[in-house]
Protein backbone atom coordinates (compact mmCIF):
# COMPACT_ATOMS: atom_id res chain seq x y z
CA UNK A 1 0.00 0.00 0.00
CA UNK A 2 1.93 3.09 -1.29
CA UNK A 3 1.63 6.12 -0.21
CA UNK A 4 0.20 7.93 -2.82
CA UNK A 5 -2.60 5.34 -3.23
CA UNK A 6 -3.20 6.34 0.66
CA UNK A 7 -3.46 10.27 -0.54
CA UNK A 8 -5.96 9.04 -3.29
CA UNK A 9 -7.95 7.62 -0.53
CA UNK A 10 -7.97 10.93 1.41
CA UNK A 11 -8.89 12.84 -1.35
CA UNK A 12 -12.11 10.32 -2.49
CA UNK A 13 -13.16 10.25 0.63
CA UNK A 14 -13.35 14.03 1.01
CA UNK A 15 -14.75 14.18 -2.21
CA UNK A 16 -17.43 11.52 -1.27
CA UNK A 17 -18.24 13.77 1.83
CA UNK A 18 -19.19 16.62 -0.03
CA UNK A 19 -21.34 14.75 -2.55
CA UNK A 20 -23.21 12.69 0.06
CA UNK A 21 -22.92 15.67 2.90
CA UNK A 22 -25.57 13.72 5.22
CA UNK A 23 -22.27 11.63 6.35
CA UNK A 24 -20.06 15.13 6.88
CA UNK A 25 -21.83 15.98 10.17
CA UNK A 26 -20.96 15.85 14.05
CA UNK A 27 -22.62 14.70 16.79
CA UNK A 28 -22.52 17.10 20.54
CA UNK A 29 -24.76 14.87 22.96
CA UNK A 30 -28.24 15.06 21.43
CA UNK A 31 -27.64 18.10 19.05
CA UNK A 32 -26.77 16.76 15.47
CA UNK A 33 -24.93 18.89 13.25
CA UNK A 34 -24.16 19.41 9.32
CA UNK A 35 -20.78 20.52 7.92
CA UNK A 36 -20.32 22.46 5.04
CA UNK A 37 -16.71 22.16 5.52
CA UNK A 38 -14.94 18.61 4.87
CA UNK A 39 -12.15 18.17 7.86
CA UNK A 40 -10.89 14.55 7.42
CA UNK A 41 -9.14 12.99 10.59
CA UNK A 42 -5.95 10.80 9.11
CA UNK A 43 -4.65 8.64 11.81
CA UNK A 44 -1.32 8.14 12.54
CA UNK A 45 0.00 5.54 14.67
CA UNK A 46 2.70 6.49 17.40
CA UNK A 47 4.42 4.61 20.55
CA UNK A 48 2.41 7.13 22.40
CA UNK A 49 -0.68 6.22 21.00
CA UNK A 50 -3.00 7.21 17.86
CA UNK A 51 -3.30 10.34 17.19
CA UNK A 52 -5.67 12.16 14.52
CA UNK A 53 -4.63 15.27 12.59
CA UNK A 54 -7.20 16.69 10.44
CA UNK A 55 -7.11 17.92 7.18
CA UNK A 56 -9.16 21.05 6.77
CA UNK A 57 -11.47 21.65 3.67
CA UNK A 58 -9.64 18.34 2.22
CA UNK A 59 -12.71 18.50 -0.42
CA UNK A 60 -11.46 21.53 -1.31
CA UNK A 61 -7.38 20.49 -2.26
CA UNK A 62 -5.94 18.78 -4.94
CA UNK A 63 -4.40 15.47 -4.57
CA UNK A 64 -1.06 17.49 -4.65
CA UNK A 65 -2.27 19.23 -1.40
CA UNK A 66 -3.47 16.50 0.57
CA UNK A 67 -0.41 14.44 -0.28
CA UNK A 68 1.62 17.34 1.61
CA UNK A 69 -0.35 18.28 4.02
CA UNK A 70 -1.02 14.74 4.90
CA UNK A 71 2.67 13.85 5.29
CA UNK A 72 3.15 17.36 7.44
CA UNK A 73 0.72 16.43 9.68
CA UNK A 74 2.17 13.00 10.37
CA UNK A 75 5.09 13.85 11.01
CA UNK A 76 4.24 16.82 13.11
CA UNK A 77 2.05 13.94 14.74
CA UNK A 78 5.05 11.06 15.15
CA UNK A 79 7.02 14.05 16.26
CA UNK A 80 4.50 14.73 19.02
CA UNK A 81 4.32 18.48 18.09
CA UNK A 82 0.52 18.91 16.60
CA UNK A 83 -1.23 21.53 17.99
CA UNK A 84 -4.90 21.39 19.21
CA UNK A 85 -6.26 23.00 16.33
CA UNK A 86 -4.46 20.63 14.22
CA UNK A 87 -6.72 17.65 15.92
CA UNK A 88 -9.98 19.59 16.15
CA UNK A 89 -12.61 20.21 13.38
CA UNK A 90 -12.64 16.57 12.09
CA UNK A 91 -16.07 15.13 10.85
CA UNK A 92 -14.80 11.67 9.30
CA UNK A 93 -11.87 10.10 10.43
CA UNK A 94 -9.77 7.16 8.24
CA UNK A 95 -7.70 4.64 9.79
CA UNK A 96 -5.38 2.64 8.12
CA UNK A 97 -4.21 -1.02 8.51
CA UNK A 98 -3.06 -1.60 5.05
CA UNK A 99 0.63 -2.18 6.18
CA UNK A 100 -0.56 -5.27 8.12
CA UNK A 101 -1.93 -8.73 7.38
CA UNK A 102 -5.68 -7.19 8.28
CA UNK A 103 -8.17 -7.36 5.54
CA UNK A 104 -11.44 -6.05 7.33
CA UNK A 105 -11.84 -4.68 10.96
CA UNK A 106 -13.91 -2.24 12.91
CA UNK A 107 -13.17 0.89 13.65
CA UNK A 108 -14.87 2.95 16.83
CA UNK A 109 -15.94 5.85 16.33
CA UNK A 110 -13.51 9.15 17.74
CA UNK A 111 -16.35 11.01 19.28
CA UNK A 112 -18.45 13.60 17.87
CA UNK A 113 -18.02 12.22 14.54
CA UNK A 114 -20.40 10.60 12.51
CA UNK A 115 -18.14 8.03 10.36
CA UNK A 116 -14.80 6.23 10.24
CA UNK A 117 -12.91 4.43 7.27
CA UNK A 118 -11.01 1.34 8.16
CA UNK A 119 -8.87 0.57 5.57
CA UNK A 120 -7.51 -3.23 5.35
CA UNK A 121 -4.22 -4.37 3.25
CA UNK A 122 -4.34 -4.73 -0.44
CA UNK A 123 -4.01 -7.83 -1.79
CA UNK A 124 -4.19 -9.28 -5.27
CA UNK A 125 -7.14 -11.82 -5.74
CA UNK A 126 -8.74 -13.45 -8.64
CA UNK A 127 -11.75 -11.91 -9.74
CA UNK A 128 -14.22 -12.17 -12.68
CA UNK A 129 -14.12 -9.99 -15.96
CA UNK A 130 -16.12 -9.95 -18.85
CA UNK A 131 -16.50 -13.82 -18.37
CA UNK A 132 -12.67 -14.20 -17.53
CA UNK A 133 -10.54 -14.53 -14.20
CA UNK A 134 -7.97 -12.06 -13.64
CA UNK A 135 -5.94 -10.82 -11.02
CA UNK A 136 -7.36 -7.27 -9.48
CA UNK A 137 -5.48 -5.32 -6.49
CA UNK A 138 -8.31 -5.52 -3.84
CA UNK A 139 -8.64 -3.38 -0.63
CA UNK A 140 -11.17 -4.08 2.43
CA UNK A 141 -13.02 -1.09 3.70
CA UNK A 142 -15.00 -0.89 6.37
CA UNK A 143 -17.44 2.04 7.60
CA UNK A 144 -18.33 2.25 11.19
CA UNK A 145 -21.42 5.08 11.41
CA UNK A 146 -23.61 6.80 14.50
CA UNK A 147 -27.22 5.57 13.92
CA UNK A 148 -28.02 8.59 16.18
CA UNK A 149 -27.30 10.75 13.25
CA UNK A 150 -27.58 8.96 10.17
CA UNK A 151 -29.10 5.34 9.34
CA UNK A 152 -27.72 2.58 6.32
CA UNK A 153 -28.95 4.00 3.52
CA UNK A 154 -26.79 7.40 3.73
CA UNK A 155 -24.24 5.36 4.80
CA UNK A 156 -24.21 3.28 1.94
CA UNK A 157 -24.77 6.13 -0.35
CA UNK A 158 -21.60 7.15 0.62
CA UNK A 159 -19.47 4.04 0.48
CA UNK A 160 -21.21 3.40 -2.97
CA UNK A 161 -20.02 7.04 -4.07
CA UNK A 162 -16.20 6.20 -2.42
CA UNK A 163 -15.93 2.92 -4.24
CA UNK A 164 -16.89 4.53 -7.57
CA UNK A 165 -14.25 6.91 -7.11
CA UNK A 166 -11.80 4.76 -6.37
CA UNK A 167 -12.73 2.34 -9.12
CA UNK A 168 -12.14 5.28 -11.45
CA UNK A 169 -10.19 8.05 -10.14
CA UNK A 170 -11.01 10.16 -12.89
CA UNK A 171 -14.63 11.51 -11.47
CA UNK A 172 -12.37 12.93 -8.66
CA UNK A 173 -11.60 15.65 -11.31
CA UNK A 174 -15.23 16.72 -11.82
Amino acid sequence: FCLLMYYLLIWAVSKALYKRPRMNATVDGKTHSRHGEVGVGAAVARPGGLMVPVLHHADELTLLEIAREARLLAGRARKGELTPDDMSGGTFTITNMAHSVVDFFTPILKPGETGILGVGRVVEKPVIREGAVVARFMMGLSLTFDHRVEDGAPAAAFLKTLVEYLAEPALLLF
